[in-house]
């Protein structure tokens, strides 16, 4: 994805360089399209049409002193009430790819609220911390 947007694989480069700027954020923006659509294909084959997939739209966002994107998804029940949520943030700082995720997913066994509740309490201060990391 990095070299689709024209980052070299052999360099390191800038991530405050403007000119690479636009790149990161084509590349960090093709990982959350191919994600959603790896997560979508799986929840389709998994929950045989009982739950909607839902990706929100991703936002640019600084992740400490990275430009970042936040995105994540939604799995709503057909007959109501949510499966699942996704809370998730990328970014790049030249050299290595940072993501920060979290859910409420009963099927995960790691990085997960048990309650759908818990989760929606900590969204906000999930939103302050990328904010605030000290990243790279």
């Amino acid at each position: 994805m990095l070299i689709n947007a024209g980052i070299p694989a052999d360099a390191k480069i800038d991530y405050q360089n403007p000119n690479y700027k636009g790149k990161i954020k084509e590349a960090l923006d093709a990982w959350v399209t191919d994600e959603y659509a790896v997560n979508s294909k799986e929840r389709q084959k998994s929950y045989k049409n009982k739950v909607n997939f839902s990706g929100y739209p991703p936002q640019l966002v600084n992740i400490g002193q990275l430009q970042g994107v936040r995105y994540g998804f939604t799995g709503l029940k057909r007959e109501g009430g949510v499966s699942e949520q996704h809370l998730k943030y990328v970014a790049f700082d030249g050299t290595s790819l940072y993501v920060i995720n979290t859910a409420y997913d009963p099927a995960r066994v790691s990085a997960k609220f048990e309650k759908y509740e818990n989760l929606a309490v900590f969204e906000p201060f999930l939103s302050e911390i990328a904010s605030n990391l000290k990243l790279p």
